[in-house]
């Protein structure tokens, strides 16, 4: 239908449709961000289960498809299913938007079952609580390690080449925090990237 236009104009569309759909993405990023703490129905949700959906939609809107995902078996924990759901897309979205320009990106998705000693604002109440530990480690680009805590401000971000719009990781950490848990990351350049997630495997129940 665009073929009666000149290149120029048909340049200028492509531009166009380009940064509505840039718009489009950052209105919905954000949008999720401040919904996000509305979201309080939480339920036992296999991450298995989180991370193959998140994966479905990953193949589905990315044009990239040349990666391999070699993941343990996760465990359920208490969460919001929805947002576990968006955690592990954007974990994998940010692998691929920052994977290596040859070879083939691999994204490693290991966990560890572990107790932590955990406070609660009640003087002499603690008590070990058991959690998930979950490590997505991926072969991309990598980054500088001073950014490790710069790269989860929201609409930061360190690769100014790239259509990255600075949302994903600050949705990540928000998603974390809403759990209860805690995510840092390691990186090098060229040498890929690691995050690691640990997260409660019992919240309790909204309203308790």
């Amino acid at each position: 239908e665009n073929s009666n236009l000149s290149a120029r104009a048909q340049s200028a569309l492509a531009k166009i449709q380009s940064s509505a759909e840039r718009l489009a993405h950052l209105t919905a990023g954000l949008q999720h961000n401040v919904t996000l703490d509305s979201e309080t129905d939480y339920s036992l949700v296999n991450l298995s289960d989180s991370l193959s959906a998140a994966l479905d939609k990953v193949r589905e809107t990315s044009n990239f498809h040349t990666f391999q995902v070699i993941a343990d078996t996760l465990p359920s924990i208490n969460g919001n299913p929805v947002q576990l759901k968006l955690l592990f897309y954007h974990l994998l979205d940010n692998a691929i938007k920052f994977r290596k320009p040859e070879g083939e990106l691999t994204i490693r998705i290991t966990h560890t079952l572990l107790e932590e000693n955990f406070y609660q604002s009640v003087p002499g109440k603690y008590k070990f609580v058991e959690h998930v530990r979950i490590m997505l480690s991926d072969n991309g680009s990598g980054f500088d390690d001073r950014y490790s805590e710069y790269v989860f401000e929201l609409m930061k971000k360190i690769h100014s080449n790239t259509d990255d719009l600075g949302i994903g990781l600050a949705l990540i950490r928000k998603i974390v925090h809403n759990h209860s848990g805690t995510i840092r990351i390691t990186s090098q350049p060229g040498n890929g990237t690691n995050v690691i997630l640990v997260l409660p495997v019992h919240l309790p129940v909204s309203g308790a």
